[in-house]
């Protein structure tokens, strides 16, 4: 009897480690989906500013006194000079404009990460990836990316999309991409 009664207490302590691991694992499967959770889709709720044909997402509809300083792409009022909001596109298309016209001596692709929220442009050269540009929206807290990329030693630089006061002007995209590709 002593011998079933060992051999009972063993498979009852097999089952028990068995069913911790099965708890363990469950609990980061559960933790892993919660963070790998899909984003919603942005739906821009903007609304036209006076003498431009772009949307502002998020505020910003003072039209353009001609009064910023011209720094970087930041600005209380729409910029006269070239930008996302301005240009008369939808944010994918004036990105895509810029890196085909401003830099026609590099491959580049556009990959959807998550449609409406997050998007990578990859500028290849000579086969090989030189920089990746992520647009996201400002609402994204994704940075697994961004990791990956820097990671495997790849340049990279992201913009937002939606961000309100940041124009996203064609000066301060090509330098920023610019920059990355030095």
């Amino acid at each position: 009897m002593s011998f079933l009664n060992n051999l009972l207490d063993a498979l009852k302590k097999e089952v028990k480690e068995v069913e911790n691991k099965v708890s363990e694992a469950v609990a980061n499967a559960a933790k892993e989906a919660q963070a790998e959770k899909p984003e919603q889709p942005i739906i821009p709720q903007g609304q036209g500013i006076n003498g431009h044909t772009g949307i502002v997402i998020g505020g910003g509809s003072v039209p353009s006194s001609g009064g910023w300083e011209a720094e970087d792409s930041w600005y209380d009022v729409v910029p006269e000079e070239e930008c996302q909001y301005n240009s008369g596109m939808n944010y994918l298309d004036y990105f895509t404009k810029i890196f085909r016209e401003d830099f026609p001596e590099y491959e580049i692709g556009l990959e959807t990460l998550a449609a409406g929220r997050r998007y990578a442009y990859t500028f290849m050269k000579d086969g090989a990836p030189r920089l990746v540009v992520e647009l996201m929206t400002e609402k994204s807290e994704a940075n697994k990316f961004r990791r990956d990329t820097q990671r495997r030693g790849i340049p990279y630089v992201r913009f937002y999309f939606d961000h309100s006061g940041w124009w996203n002007t064609r000066r301060y995209v090509n330098e920023r991409v610019s920059g990355a590709l030095k």
